[in-house]
This record gives structure tokens, C-alpha cells and sequence, in this order.
């Protein structure tokens, strides 16, 4: 009994097998894609990536100098013309210093102004007023020397008219005609004129030294007086001047670090990106930064632009005169005929990827740009498209 389930057991598990066995290679409708994808237009051609840009490419706005985010002035999508401002960083720094540099100026000014007028206007009445002073002492001095140079010489007929005098009264007295007490009298009397004489000639000397004194005196106040009237010395000019260049130099130089907080539109364009903040903290940017990573993106979109990979391996076919078109990832509408602009002449290692299954990723791709004929077709900057060049016509390359 046993025996004979298992037989039938093992009948009913092969009668199974032989049935899925011929369900297996019964022919599997395949599924429609939920779209249809691109189709190349062209029998014979050479396929590229293609992103789009702007005709400006992607202009990426950095800071000048690393600071928080005080004020951002545009937005999104916002058209701006050149110069025009994009955002600020904080500047009360600056502004502290640029009001003690001010102040520096304004001292600086004064400084030169007192030296260009050197000194008081109410100073020229005193030096003239001393002037005229040792002029006057001057003018006495002479006097006193006339005075002097006249006294001199009538002192000294005097001593002669008394020396006579005394030898004829010692005559007189030898002769016991006079008394000799008359005689030592006029003896005296002639010393006394003698020492008189030596007076006045003292009164000379010193008279001199007194003219000499006042005619230094004029000297000393002509001088101070012709020094005032010629005002301040031009060394001393030149230097007040320089500090006040210093001064404004650097009152310039802090204007123009605010001025660099300010930062300006390069060209006229559209606001791309705007992904920073007030408040935030920006920092310089690397010259190697690109748009999908800095806070603003600026772009000219008069014209659209399309960026093309071109794989290493199709970029010695590619040639300028090809047609090319570009058709959207969704493979609907038309396609978009594009005309040539230039050719990137470095290879880059290709970035922009096609999630294609056979696409290879470890290559290196030659960069072609192209303008879309109509402007009136809708594209994002930044939107990916599948473009082909029409290689029919292309000569082999031996």
C-alpha cells in the first residue's frame, strides 16, 4: 500500500515538472516603457550629453573678503544690470575705523592751516612795534657817541688852557708873585679835567658798544618782522601736506574695503541661484568652485546655450559643420536644432552622466558648445538633454 503512494507520488511531482518545464520557454511579451524614450533622428551619428547654460555661462558671485551677511538685495530669478549691488557683508568694523580716520583728516587739516599761517596776525603789530623800538634805541646810541665825539675834544683844550695856566703860576710862584696855594689848586683842577677827559672817552666806548647793541637789536626785529611777513618755511609746508596725503590715503583705502563689501553684479544678467542668507556667514569661495555649490549664480540668458560631452573615443569623428539636435529626456517634442559656437580644446574627465547602462564614466569627454536656434523653446539652465550630430556625411579618418 505504501509502495504504491509513492509511485503515485512521484508520477503527479514529474507530470508537474514537465509542466512548468514547458511553461518556461513559452514566449514573454515584453512590457511598453511607461515613456518612450529618445529616439536618434539620424541613421549614422555621434551622441553627447548635453546640459544648458547660459550664453554668460554660469557667472558664480563670491565675496571679497570672508563676513557675516548683513543684507542681501536680490532674489531669485530677479534681472540685474551690471553694477548693480547683489549683497553686503557687515561693516561696522570698518565704519569704527573709518571715523578715527576722518578725524585723523580734519587734524591733519588744521595742522597745515596753522603752519601755512604760521603765526597770529596780532603778531606783526608786536614785531613792528619792536622794530621801531631798537631803531629808536639805535638813534640814541648815535646821539650819545656825538654827544661823546664833541665832549672829547673840548675837554682837552680845557686841559691844555689849564696846563699852561699851572706853568706860568709856577713861575709866579718861584718868583714869589703868586701864592703857592693858588698853585696846587690849579694842579688839582688839571688832574680833576684829566680824569674828566678819561670819562668822556669811557662814555665813548660805551656809547659804541651801546650802538653796536642797538644795531643788532634793529637787526634781531627786522628779521623776526621779515620772517613773520614771509610765512611759514615750505619744509615745514611740505611735511603738513604729506601727513594730510597720508591721512585721506587712508580714509580712501578704508572706503574702498567698504566699497568691497558691496558686491556687484559683473554683467547684465539673471539671478540664477540665490542660496545665502542674511545673517549666514560667507566665506571667500575657491577659484575651482562651481555653481552647484556657491550661494549666487548669475547668467545671461539672451541667449541658451547647450554644453555637449563628447566621449574621447567619438571626439575625432566630431566635426563643427555637423547638424546637430537636442531632444529632452522625456523623448517628447520636437527636436532642437542647434547651431555651432566653439570647441572647448581641453579634455576633461567626464561628470555629467546619463544613467545609461552603457555608458562609461571612467573616459574623458571634449566639451562643445552650441546656441539653440529658437529662442522661444522653454529651458532651465541646468537642464540635461540628449544631443545628436548627423555623421552621415562624415569622410572616415585614417
Amino acid at each position: 500500500m505504501w509502495k504504491n503512494a509513492i509511485i503515485l507520488m512521484a508520477l503527479g511531482g514529474a507530470s508537474m515538472c514537465g509542466l512548468l518545464a514547458m511553461r518556461s520557454t513559452e514566449h514573454q511579451p515584453v512590457p511598453l516603457p511607461f515613456k518612450a524614450p529618445p529616439m536618434n533622428p539620424f541613421n549614422q551619428s555621434i551622441a553627447g550629453a548635453g546640459i544648458v547654460e547660459a550664453a554668460s555661462e554660469n557667472v558664480v558671485i563670491g565675496v571679497n573678503d570672508a563676513g557675516r551677511v548683513a543684507k542681501i538685495f536680490v532674489h531669485k530669478g530677479q534681472n540685474v544690470k551690471s553694477g548693480d549691488p547683489l549683497l553686503q557683508t557687515d561693516t561696522s568694523n570698518l565704519e569704527a575705523s573709518r571715523v578715527a580716520a576722518a578725524a585723523a583728516v580734519d587734524t591733519a587739516d588744521e595742522a597745515l592751516k596753522r603752519t601755512i599761517a604760521y603765526q597770529r596776525p596780532e603778531t606783526g603789530v608786536s614785531l613792528r612795534a619792536q622794530l621801531a623800538q631798537a631803531k629808536a634805541l639805535k638813534g640814541e646810541a648815535e646821539q650819545a657817541i656825538a654827544e661823546a665825539h664833541l665832549s672829547v675834544p673840548q675837554q682837552e683844550w680845557q686841559i691844555k688852557d689849564q696846563d699852561d695856566q699851572v706853568k706860568r703860576m709856577e713861575v709866579t710862584v718861584k718868583a714869589n708873585a703868586e701864592a703857592e696855594v693858588d698853585l696846587v689848586h690849579a694842579k688839582f683842577v688839571l688832574e680833576e679835567q684829566r680824569a674828566a677827559l678819561e670819562l668822556l672817552k669811557q662814555k665813548v666806548f660805551t656809547a659804541q658798544a651801546h650802538l653796536e647793541t642797538a644795531v643788532a637789536g634793529v637787526q634781531i626785529a627786522d628779521s623776526n618782522l621779515q620772517t613773520y611777513l614771509a610765512g611759514a618755511w615750505g619744509p615745514d609746508v611740505d611735511n603738513a601736506r604729506v601727513v594730510v596725503a597720508e591721512a585721506k590715503a587712508r580714509l580712501k583705502q578704508i572706503d574702498l574695503q567698504i566699497e568691497r563689501c558691496t558686491v556687484r553684479a559683473p554683467i547684465d544678467a539673471v539671478v540664477l541661484r540665490c542660496e545665502i542668507r542674511e545673517g549666514e556667514y560667507a566665506m571667500a569661495i575657491d577659484p575651482t568652485a562651481d555653481a552647484d555649490n556657491v550661494g549666487i549664480v548669475l547668467g545671461n540668458l539672451d541667449d541658451i546655450h547647450v554644453r555637449v560631452d563628447i566621449d574621447e573615443y567619438d571626439a575625432q569623428r566630431f566635426q563643427s559643420s555637423m547638424p546637430a539636435v537636442a531632444l529632452f529626456k522625456s523623448g517628447e517634442h520636437a527636436p532642437i536644432p542647434l547651431d555651432f559656437v566653439r570647441v572647448e580644446p581641453f579634455v576633461i574627465p567626464k561628470r555629467a552622466l546619463t544613467n545609461s547602462q552603457t555608458e562609461l564614466v571612467d573616459t574623458r569627454v571634449l566639451q562643445v558648445i552650441f546656441k539653440v536656434r529658437d529662442p522661444k523653446i522653454k529651458l532651465y539652465v541646468g537642464q540635461q538633454l540628449d544631443v545628436y550630430f548627423d555623421a552621415k556625411n562624415q569622410q572616415a579618418l585614417n
